[in-house]
Parts: C-alpha cells; sequence; structure tokens
C-alpha cells in the first residue's frame, strides 16, 4: 500500500498518469520493486503460522497481483511481452537482422570509439556508446561524425533515410555522405 500511494503521488506530481517515468527514476523504481518483493516475501513467511483459510487468501491474491501487473505493463509498454519470452526478441525479420549486421558491421571496423554517432532507436547496439547521442537532443553537442539510420523506425523523431533526417536535430544531410544501404538501413559519415 505504501508503495501504490507513493508511485500514485508521484505520477500525479509529473502529471503522469503511468509509471514511465524518466529514466532517471529508474534506480529509485528498482528499489521499490526490490522493497516490495521483499515485503511480499516477509508476508509470505508470516502466513505460515497462518490458518489454511490464510495460507489460501494469500497465494490466491498474489497471482491475482502478479496477473495484474502483467497486464498492465503489456498495455502500457509496446513490446513489453518480449521481457517474459524465454529467447530473444527483435522487431526485426532474420532477414533485417543480416541487413543491419552487413551495414553496421563496416561502421564497427571503420569507426573510432572517440567519434560521436547518432542511431534510430533499435541500432543502439551497434553504435560505440561513448559518444552516443540523442538525435532528438543534440543541441549543444558535435555534429556527429556517424549516423546509423533506420528508415522504417517507428519513432518517428529518430527515423532517418539517406535524405531525411529530423530537422529539429540541427544536422543537415546533405554534410554526409552515403556509405552503404541495404533494405531500410543507411550508414551515413560526415563529409571532410
Amino acid at each position: 500500500m505504501v508503495v501504490g500511494v507513493l508511485t500514485t503521488l508521484v505520477a500525479w506530481l509529473i502529471n503522469r498518469n503511468d509509471l514511465l517515468w524518466a529514466p532517471r527514476f529508474s534506480s529509485t523504481e528498482a528499489l521499490l520493486w526490490c522493497v516490495a518483493l521483499v515485503g511480499f516475501a516477509s508476508i509470505a513467511r508470516a502466513a505460515q503460522y497462518c490458518s489454511k483459510w490464510a495460507r489460501t487468501a494469500i497465494v490466491t491474491a498474489a497471482i491475482a497481483i502478479t496477473g495484474l501487473s502483467t497486464v498492465a505493463q503489456v498495455a502500457l509498454v509496446p513490446y513489453v511481452y518480449w521481457a517474459y519470452l524465454p529467447r530473444a526478441a527483435s522487431i526485426y525479420s532474420p532477414q533485417e537482422r543480416q541487413q543491419a549486421d552487413a551495414v553496421f558491421g563496416r561502421y564497427r571496423r571503420e569507426a573510432k570509439p572517440e567519434e560521436p554517432v547518432v542511431a534510430s532507436t533499435w541500432l543502439f547496439r551497434y553504435a560505440h556508446d561513448r559518444n552516443l547521442f540523442w538525435l532528438d537532443r543534440m543541441s549543444g553537442r558535435p555534429a556527429p561524425v556517424w549516423i546509423l539510420g533506420d528508415s522504417a523506425d517507428s519513432y518517428v523523431p529518430l527515423r532517418i533515410s539517406s535524405d531525411t533526417i529530423n530537422p529539429e536535430s540541427g544536422i543537415h544531410i546533405e554534410d554526409y555522405t552515403l556509405i552503404d544501404r541495404r533494405g531500410r538501413f543507411v550508414l551515413l559519415r560526415k563529409r571532410e
């Protein structure tokens, strides 16, 4: 109950009607989950000394809460169900993954970790993380040397093709040379 009141209060204060808060709250939210799990384990341990009816009620409540939590996560966050699958999942088909591996393999071979890079949403895994910038937060940042693009990205502000890019980023696509393109994926490098 304490966790529920706290999360409801914080969601109300930041005017968000869900638990999809800013990333800076991730560690706090993880701590709250751990506290809730330890609290539930303590209740389950104490239930051993209760009557059979009380134990049945606690197990039923646990199953109901787990089910409702899972349904809420799946409803609020697209692709969250992948976390519960026993295998890796991707929005890309096997053929598209091969194309991406081929295009961005060249980036991994030629790019230096200190060179700034921007990437479409699902392509962050290919980028060197030392100087990976968000395309929609480029103000005051150096122009990236490399651009890893997905022309069919579901998140429009990070959609990048060989001839279009989010104009709010301040990046001029004509300043870049197309290095490789396969299917929906493009690799661009800044002209020297």
